[in-house]
């Protein structure tokens, strides 16, 4: 049974209650995201943001893990750049790790509006998604990343153990919020 689910229906398993907990923490311990592996993607690039102040100093903000400084750069940045793919996926991946979930999955949703074939942003929601517990709209963004790569590129791969540590976490927290297995 999905979290939404059993939430829904009143079932909370301190199980699946203690997975929720621990997969942000053990995300972060696993791996960067795609989008400080990339500071200046090609279309930023080509785009010309690259030489604007304020994606200058987001990208220095988020290096620092300043991510309160750098949304508010970001936000100023959207506001001239409401088409650039880029500023709305870095807004979706600062948000995210400072936790406002919500305003992430926003961000990272207009970014694909923008560019539907964009795999970081692919990846990026697709961990946004296993952090809320929505392990089968992270597989769906694994699907899209797969159909959108040739010989299962770093996003797919990357997504990929993401899902598959979910899973192995998720396999050991059992329905019926008994103690785990070891």
């Amino acid at each position: 049974m999905h979290f939404e689910t059993s939430v829904r229906n009143g079932i909370r398993s301190p199980w699946r209650l203690a997975l929720l907990a621990v997969v942000p923490a053990f995300l972060a311990l696993v791996g960067a995201s795609a989008a400080l592996a990339q500071a200046a993607t090609t279309a930023d690039i080509a785009g010309g943001i690259a030489a604007d102040k304020d994606y200058v100093a987001a990208v220095e903000r988020l290096r620092a893990e300043d991510y309160e400084a750098a949304a508010a750069l970001l936000e100023n940045l959207a506001a001239r750049e409401p088409t650039n793919a880029s500023v709305f996926n870095y807004l979706g991946y600062t948000y995210s790790k400072i936790g406002r979930n919500a305003e992430a999955l926003a961000h990272y949703q207009r970014a694909l509006f923008l560019d539907p074939r964009r795999r970081s942003t692919r990846a990026e929601l697709g961990e946004l998604y296993l952090i809320r517990g929505e392990i089968g709209k992270a597989e769906e963004q694994l699907a899209e990343i797969d159909r959108l790569c040739f010989f299962r590129c770093r996003e797919f791969r990357h997504l990929k153990a993401r899902i598959d540590d979910y899973k192995k976490l998720e396999a050991r927290l059992p329905d019926n919020g008994q103690a785990p297995i070891n």
